[in-house]
């Protein structure tokens, strides 16, 4: 690649002391990051050494971890030092068994401010990083400034003061505490990719993200005015109901300054920042292709307009891997892709209606969809009849909708979490026993073999907004909400992005209903005085189920809670992973009859197997109940009209997952190797298209579920091989038809 035009000396020496001093700062930090886990270990000898720097650092204002750091960068810097100290501090904590306390961290990275780039690079950042040459005459000028800087610290600062004390005490001070710097100077070779996370620990502590425990956010000011930046583009973009990742940010400016060490904290302005946030957002939902696609379209080029494709490949994959390995860092898992169906079971004893009514009946009722109803009278609409255009709802789903109906978006707020859960269980026992109290057209029954759930959307029972499609009112006066947003008097809410926590929340307390001793579910009655306990005691520090019990015991609410009942809800939990390598002759499924074919999934059941990757690997919901797979799909095909004898009628998949949906089929067997290539690649880049291709054309029919194209490479999911290069397994002559479907939300 081309690089930018070298500024003067003078330039380069005062970026060079720029950089110096960043890399101080840096190490000073992870000096106090090792201290901390020191401290904490466990361990006697890594407690005694790590509770000796933070005493230092409280007596001195961080003094220590700033010498001890300045003595890291200059080790990073000299030739040898690093690995000598570093095997001298292995031996020395060998010897007392306390290295074991560096377990959490990465290892196999590099110092900071090594010879290379100047900041801390990873283990799998650190070959894709572009060396620029150095100027070797640089060297002296940089050790008579170091030189400088030592006198100054000495003669000017010093540990505890200033003067001749100051001189005198330092030297003892470090003696006293060469196996603390022996000691982080081991740990930071462990814990070298751990500095490397600054950024990610610091966004991640000013929002609330998750930081497995750990702590590393930094004290330098421009860093912290950057984070307070993204934070409050979050915040803004929050309000207006779009939900963007603080951390994907981040990372973006991690990726960027990871390539070419030029882009400070400062020229990340809010600008800048929203210009980041908007690439995310495909109609206000984070999508992932779109966003890659913005990335190396617009943003990349804005900060380096002469960069290669690689290049481009280069940041984009350092943005994704840098979250990837901070959350490995921190023990993070990756969120559920359960799908929020009506699967759930409830086996229910009764209902307690109030502080004295209470109705025992016995229900067993499973996948419960629930009809939203008209209330009539002062909530307007007639009461009894249906809200026309609105479809079945999954219970699952429509709880997760009332709760973000009632609540909002509080995800910003102090223990938000437990708020919302609160909220969730609150709002699935209410609808469950509603009926049971005003009767009538509410109720809870078998129709056609399905039970339907009939409850009001209005403010008389509980409101529901559609998650996937947002909410709006019909007219002002209207208390009932419809899907889809900008109808009527205009959007009541938008929909929620499908990485939002509380998605997350949902699936976490998914068939939790409150019931008291008798397992009667209690209808769960609440007003803003409800509403105002439940914000007071999670801002105290209760979680969930502490304030159910506490709200609906006590006071006007005193209904008799003792405890959380969960329904079997199965495990609608597909693994994105395991799927794609589903085969057609796994012995699961394999002897699965092909519709009215008399042939099995084994023998001609390629294109239903490549079928079911797809939609597993889409993570849509289904109405096939219990575990989804290539058997399980091709049963629920046979009993819906799925085959013409032993051929897939393009619908079927749909109507086992409705919002997997067909759009088209293509001739591919006229075009050349380039056109076939160039319209895989057209379709196959949409975001929310998942294709599948038939490979052998008149040699003998075999199809395969295509993942993307890459260069002239067509990466697939095949069912009968453990191929993953279309053209390499296959003659691209034969690529005869691709068939494409797109997930709806």
């Amino acid at each position: 690649m081309a690089y930018e035009a070298r500024r003067s000396d003078e330039d380069e020496e005062e970026q060079k002391q720029a950089q110096k001093e960043k890399n101080d700062r840096a190490n000073a930090q992870l000096v106090s990051t090792a201290a901390n886990i020191a401290a904490e270990s466990g361990h006697p000898v890594a407690m005694a050494i790590g509770q000796g720097v933070k005493t230092v650092d409280r007596f001195t204002g961080g003094k220590g971890s700033e010498i001890l750091g300045k003595a890291l960068t200059k080790s990073n810097e000299l030739t040898g030092i690093q690995g000598k100290m570093s095997q001298k501090a292995a031996n020395l904590l060998s010897d007392s068994g306390a290295g074991d306390i560096a377990s959490k961290a990465l290892t196999n990275g590099k110092g900071i401010g090594d010879k290379k780039g100047g900041q801390a690079s990873s283990p799998s950042s650190t070959d894709n990083k572009p060396e620029v040459p150095e100027k070797k005459d640089d060297a002296p000028q940089e050790e008579n400034q170091d030189k400088k800087d030592s006198k100054d610290s000495g003669s000017k600062t010093g540990l505890f003061g200033s003067g001749s004390f100051g001189k005198l005490v330092i030297p003892i001070i470090l003696i006293g505490l060469l196996p603390t710097l022996l000691f982080i100077v081991f740990i930071s070779m462990t814990l070298s990719s751990f500095a490397d996370y600054t950024d990610a620990f610091g966004i991640s502590e000013i929002s609330g993200l998750d930081t497995g425990g750990l702590s590393s956010i930094s004290s330098d000011k421009e860093q912290t005015e950057f984070y307070n930046r993204v934070n409050q583009v979050r915040l803004e973009y929050q309000s207006e109901g779009k939900d963007v990742d603080p951390l994907i940010i981040t990372s973006v400016f991690h990726a960027l300054n990871n390539y070419k060490n030029t882009i400070s904290y400062k020229k990340m302005t809010t600008d800048r920042i929203k210009a980041i946030a908007d690439a995310m957002l495909n109609n206000n939902i984070y999508d992932k292709e779109y966003f890659i696609n913005n990335l190396k379209e617009s943003i990349i080029p804005s900060y380096f307009p002469t960069i290669s494709n690689k290049g481009k490949e280069q940041i984009v994959n350092e943005v994704f891997d840098y979250i990837d390995r901070y959350n490995s860092l921190i023990g993070k898992k990756e969120d559920s892709k359960c799908s929020s169906g009506g699967s759930c079971t409830y086996e229910i004893k009764g209902y307690q209606l109030n502080s004295t009514k209470s109705v025992s009946k016995k229900v067993s009722a499973s996948n419960i969809y629930v009809r939203l109803m008209q209330c009539g009278g002062n909530w307007g609409g007639t009461a009894g009849q249906a809200i026309s255009g609105e479809e079945l709802v999954p219970l699952e789903k429509y709880v997760l909708g009332s709760a973000y109906a009632e609540m909002g978006d509080i995800s910003s707020t102090s223990n938000a979490e437990n708020k919302f859960k609160t909220q969730l269980v609150v709002a699935r026992s209410f609808a469950l026993a509603r009926h049971a109290d005003v009767g009538g057209w509410r109720s809870l029954k078998e129709e056609n073999g399905k039970w339907i759930l009939q409850i009001g959307n209005c403010t008389r029972d509980q409101l529901y907004c559609d998650p996937d499609k947002g909410c709006s009112k019909s007219k002002s006066n209207d208390f009932h909400l419809y899907s889809g947003t900008g109808k009527g008097s205009g959007t009541y809410k938008n929909a929620l992005s499908e990485n939002h926590p509380y998605r997350k929340y949902a699936e976490e307390v998914s068939g939790e209903v409150l019931v008291n001793s008798n397992g009667y579910i209690i209808q769960t009655a609440f007003l803003m005085g409800e509403n105002s306990k439940f914000n007071s005691l999670a801002e105290s520090g209760f979680n969930y189920k502490q304030i159910l019990l506490n709200v609906y015991s006590s006071g006007r609410t005193a209904y008799g809670a003792s405890g959380i009942y969960k329904a079997n809800c199965g495990n609608k939990c597909i693994n994105n992973k395991d799927a794609e390598g589903w085969k057609q002759y796994d012995s699961t499924w394999g002897s699965v009859r092909v519709g009215t074919s008399g042939k099995t999934i084994k023998q001609i059941g390629c294109l239903a197997t490549a079928l079911a990757i797809q939609i597993a690997r889409s993570g849509v919901e289904t109405n096939i109940s219990g575990e989804f797979n290539p058997g399980t799909f091709v049963t629920y095909l046979n009993s819906h009209n799925g085959f013409y004898g032993g051929d897939l009628n393009w619908s079927g998949p749909t109507a086992a997952a409705p919002k997997f949906v067909y759009q088209n089929t293509i001739d591919l067997s006229y075009m050349s190797k380039a056109q076939k290539l160039e319209k895989i690649r057209e379709i196959t880049s949409q975001s929310g298209v998942y294709a599948v291709c038939e490979v052998k054309g008149n040699t003998g029919q075999h199809w395969v579920a295509i993942d993307s194209v890459n260069g002239t490479s067509i990466k697939m999911m095949d069912p009968g091989s453990s191929g993953t290069d279309m053209w390499k397994e296959y003659n691209y002559a034969n690529t005869s038809r691709i068939v494409y479907y797109r997930v709806v939300r």
